[in-house]
C-alpha cells in the first residue's frame, strides 16, 4: 500500500520545463566535470538506460550556461530534447533522473518543490512531446499510466476546496479526471489513501479527517 501526502502550498514553488519544438540549438555543450559552479554536477551524469536509449546533460554556451539544462534522449534515429529553465540554480534532485522505461516511454523523476514530486515522460519517437507531470499521487510504469492531483485548471488556481484528480494513459494517449464529492477545506484534512491500477481503470481512495470523524472517499477513472 502506498501513501502519499499531498500539500496545496507545495505547488507553489514549480517550475514550467518545456519541450524543444522546431531547431535545437546549435551551440549545446556537455557540462565540464572540473567545472565547480555546477553544484548538482552529480545528478547531470549521462546514462544508458535498460533498452539502450542514451540520456545526456547539456547546457547552452551563453548566459544561460549556469541555469537552464537540456535532457537529449537517442536511439537509432530516435533523438529527442527537452529544455528545463533555471533547474542548474535548484537544489540536485530538482533535476530528472532516469526512473523506469516501457515500450513507448521513458521516465524520469524530480522534485518540483519541496513536497511536489514530478515524472518526466520521454517518448520514444520522433512525433510526440515530451510531458512533465507535477503533483504525482502514483505511476505505473508497465501500464504507462500516471496519477496526478490538479491544482490549475486553465491556468487558474482551483480555489473552491475541490478535490480533482487526474490520470493519464500515455499507451492510449488518453486523459481523464474525477472530482471528489468531499472537499479539502470543508472537512478541514484531507490525505490521499491509495491508488490501484487495474489496466482498464485506476481506483482512487482518498481518506478524509476530522477531530471528531474519519472516513473515506473512493473514485474511479476508467479508460
Amino acid at each position: 500500500m502506498k501513501y502519499f501526502v499531498i500539500l496545496l502550498l507545495a505547488i507553489l514553488g514549480c517550475s514550467t520545463p518545456k519541450t524543444i519544438s522546431g531547431h535545437e540549438p546549435t551551440n549545446l555543450i556537455a557540462i565540464s566535470p572540473t567545472d565547480t559552479t555546477y553544484t548538482n554536477y552529480f545528478n547531470v551524469q549521462p546514462t544508458t538506460t535498460p533498452d539502450g536509449w542514451a540520456i545526456t546533460y547539456w547546457v547552452k554556451n551563453d548566459s544561460t550556461q549556469y541555469t537552464d539544462a537540456y535532457i537529449q534522449w537517442e536511439k537509432g534515429g530516435v533523438k529527442g530534447l527537452y529544455k528545463y529553465p533555471n533547474v542548474l540554480e535548484y537544489r540536485g534532485q530538482f533535476m530528472p533522473q532516469f526512473l523506469a522505461e516501457n515500450s513507448t516511454h521513458i521516465f524520469m523523476d524530480h522534485a518540483c518543490a519541496t513536497e511536489c514530486q514530478a515524472i518526466l515522460a520521454l517518448p520514444k519517437n520522433n512525433s510526440d512531446k515530451a510531458i512533465d507531470f507535477e503533483n504525482i499521487l502514483g505511476f505505473d510504469a508497465e501500464l504507462g499510466q500516471v496519477v496526478t492531483r490538479t491544482y490549475f485548471i486553465n491556468d487558474e488556481i482551483v480555489t473552491d476546496g475541490e478535490l480533482i484528480v487526474t490520470a493519464t494513459d500515455l499507451t492510449k494517449g488518453v486523459t481523464k479526471s474525477v472530482t471528489f464529492n468531499n472537499k479539502d477545506y470543508s472537512i478541514g484534512n484531507a490525505m490521499l489513501d491509495t491508488v490501484i491500477f487495474k489496466g482498464d481503470k485506476i481506483i482512487v481512495n482518498w481518506e478524509f479527517y476530522t477531530e471528531d470523524e474519519e472516513f473515506k472517499e473512493t473514485q474511479v477513472i476508467a479508460f
